[in-house]
């Protein structure tokens, strides 16, 4: 949804960016962002009980992967985000993850069909 251009953004949008900046009069929150689409995922976290023993618990989340990029830095960044995490990476890192998720997955087939 494009809102008004802010004052405090002297620069025009990348082509990626959602022109969403409203809710951003902080300075830390000045940012660009692409559009994110949510979609259900389950994941596993690690949970240590007061007595030291670890159990490993699925729970529904919703995910996104998005472009940010802070106002005033020179690249963006890949963001893989959930209700209660953020991991950013290097769009040189998002593709070397591209590669070892896909690597990792046909590893997997091969094996289920081997």
């Amino acid at each position: 949804m494009q809102s008004e251009r802010p004052a405090w953004l002297a620069q025009w949008c990348p082509v990626w960016c959602s022109g969403d900046h409203d809710g951003q009069e902080l300075l830390d929150d000045r940012r660009h962002q692409s559009v994110a689409h949510w979609w259900p995922e389950l994941v596993r976290r690690r949970q240590v009980l007061p007595s030291g023993e670890v159990h490993r618990v699925v729970v529904p989340t919703e995910m996104s992967v998005i472009a940010v990029q802070q106002i005033g830095e020179r690249q963006p960044w890949v963001a893989l985000t959930t209700d209660s995490e953020l991991v950013e990476l290097t769009p040189e890192g998002a593709r070397r993850l591209l590669h070892e998720l896909a690597d990792v997955l046909t590893r997997m087939e091969d094996a289920d069909d081997g």
